[in-house]
């Protein structure tokens, strides 16, 4: 009995620590982010776990030292850039160092625990999963309650360009409501649907799946419509498994009723509570956000408009001159903003053509080696829509550049290429 309570403690502290290191809040009451201090704990307990047990969890791959390798050579070639360009703007210099320091040094101490743990793949989706969904609840509370709100402005700073107190962006626990914010939380319906295809129907983790599957995509309502772009992979996700796996099927038919009978429970369940004032709905407040989500696509003399695929067709712009098409102007991120948002040509700018090829080469061998890693159809497809919706969401924006998305790509990667159950030949050898 204490070996359970004492697993159940230590998972807990795991999601815990999985939270703050990747949604990463920074509160007026502490001076750094919080990934920071998950960090310093996690080097703490990994030097006191490693000087005591003397045990080594895991040995570099070949994938992760090349892995190493394309990522120093990024670095260098931002120093090239730089060098032709002048230091006057640390944008890029800061924004590669805290990639290293989050992305890569977090996510190495938190698959260290996971490994001496045991956890496996299907355990590290589920406590993703959780985190997203314990932001999501974050996020819906933000909306309904305005004491909520108010803490979160007292004592959570804003980030970004968007004033938190707008009606149609929630941003629950974070410190800000942006399309970064948004595409995160929707790597939990995916996350859900892989954890759908491999449980046990008939457990309370199904149950568990199916309601927070609704109140994730409810969140994402209330956070940005970017994160709607998953929903049709998920489609997909659920539909090439439905035909090529057939022990999965049972499980994809059930979670498919769960969720309508639970879309209809809830509906009517909001109804006789509005109805009978035991909860107040602010409709003014829910059209606000139903309108801002709607006005994306418009329908004009029998054609479909998408508000930003107009706005984007006039981003794609080239460098007028040499010296930035092809090394690069690191300060076309910050102090000399381009006008594109388009991620592709901001990192062409940012870096250059020989940069953006080494930028986005690191990415195509990082999921590559994931996919090829992985044994299984159902895991396989998790990374390969992964990384197509990435690559669409980079037509938006430079997602790929930012912190807060690489530190779950990276703890991915780091775990498959570290855990012994996916390395046994580069173990022996």
């Amino acid at each position: 009995m204490t070996e359970i309570l004492l697993k159940k403690e230590n998972i807990l502290l795991i999601i815990l620590g999985l939270f703050f290191f990747l949604f990463s809040v920074k509160f007026t009451f502490i001076p750094v982010h919080s990934y920071l201090i998950v960090l310093l704990l996690g080097i703490l307990y990994v030097t006191v776990d490693y000087i005591k047990n003397k045990k080594t969890l895991f040995v570099l791959t070949v994938e992760i030292r090349n892995f190493i390798y394309i990522f120093l050579l990024l670095l260098l070639w931002i120093l090239i850039s730089y060098g032709f360009n002048g230091f006057e703007d640390s944008y890029m210099i800061k924004k590669i160092t805290a990639l290293f320091i989050k992305s890569i040094l977090c996510s190495i101490i938190f698959v260290y625990i996971f490994l001496k743990f045991k956890i496996t793949f299907k355990d590290l989706l589920l406590y993703l999963q959780i985190i997203i969904f314990v932001q999501a609840l974050f996020i819906i509370l933000y909306f309904i309650s305005a004491d909520f709100k108010q803490w979160t402005l007292d004592f959570i700073p804003t980030s970004g360009n968007l004033d938190p107190r707008v009606d149609f962006r929630s941003r629950g626990l974070m410190n800000g409501a942006s399309a970064s914010g948004a595409l995160i939380i929707s790597f939990g319906l995916l996350f859900t649907a892989y954890l759908v295809t491999v449980s046990e129907y008939r457990n309370r983790l199904f149950l568990y799946l199916s309601i927070s599957f609704i109140l994730i995509l409810f969140s994402i309502f209330l956070v940005g419509r970017t994160g709607f772009l998953i929903v049709p992979f998920v489609g997909i996700y659920f539909l090439l498994l439905y035909i090529y796996k057939k022990e999965f099927r049972r499980n994809i038919k059930i979670f498919i009723g769960y969720i309508f009978i639970y879309l209809i429970i809830g509906l009517i369940s909001l109804f006789i509570l509005n109805y009978f004032k035991i909860l107040s709905i602010d409709l003014t407040k829910f059209n606000t956000v139903l309108t801002w989500v709607i006005n994306e696509v418009n329908f004009t003399d029998g054609n479909i408009e998408i508000k930003t695929l107009k706005i984007l067709s006039t981003h794609w712009i080239v460098p007028n001159d040499m010296k930035t098409f092809l090394f690069g102007n690191p300060s076309s991120f910050n102090e000399e903003r381009i006008l594109s948002d388009i991620g592709f040509i901001r990192i062409f700018f940012g870096f250059g053509l020989f940069g953006a090829f080494i930028f986005y080469g690191l990415y195509i061998y990082t999921f590559s080696k994931m996919i090829q890693k992985l044994n299984k159809m159902e895991e396989k497809l998790i990374i390969i829509i992964f990384a197509i919706l990435l690559c669409i969401t980079e037509i938006k924006e430079p997602f790929l550049f930012k912190v807060s998305i690489n530190s779950f790509i990276l703890l991915l990667f780091l775990f498959i290429h570290l855990s012994p159950n996916y390395n046994k030949k580069s173990l022996r050898s």
